[in-house]
């Protein structure tokens, strides 16, 4: 039998072959650099949300504490009407500090007003009586706790 030789290839060739390997090894590299960049600034983004979360479920909770003692005080009032100024005020400054927070939660959680009022339809806040006044200040209570569910969800 006869061997035919293997064709050797010019060392111009094997020099233009290493080279489109280098650059296709570097070209790799510089993807997977780029992949590196981008998770490191997805973790970033992702910290500094968990910490705008967090942030934001300390104030629910804090909020919630305070509804709960207004809630109480106007027990206490019993079935009259609430003729205190103070009472109604106190009331009145609960539901600012719920809309603050509805509004941030909608923010931090990057919800359109549809996806928020769908998810949270916003609470009425006419009242006269204290029954009225409580039924607010429960609804706000249950809805601020469905928001730290929705945020514990999310992370």
């Amino acid at each position: 039998m006869t061997e035919t030789p293997i064709p050797r290839k010019s060392e111009d060739e094997r020099r233009k072959e290493a080279e489109k390997q280098r650059a296709e090894a570097e070209r790799s590299l510089e993807v997977v650099r780029v992949k590196l960049v981008h998770g490191l600034i997805e973790n970033i983004e992702r910290l500094r949300k968990e910490s705008s979360i967090r942030s934001l479920r300390e104030r629910i909770l804090f909020h919630s504490k305070i509804v709960t003692a207004v809630n109480e005080r106007l027990q206490i009032l019993g079935e009259k009407e609430l003729s205190f100024p103070e009472e109604m005020e106190s009331v009145r400054e609960q539901m600012r500090t719920y809309e603050s927070i509805r509004n941030d939660f909608k923010e931090i959680m990057g919800l359109s007003d549809e996806k928020l009022e769908s998810l949270f339809p916003k609470i009425n806040s006419y009242f006269e009586t204290r029954v009225q006044a409580m039924l607010i200040l429960n609804s706000m209570m249950a809805q601020e706790g469905q928001m730290v569910a929705y945020s514990l969800r999310i992370m």
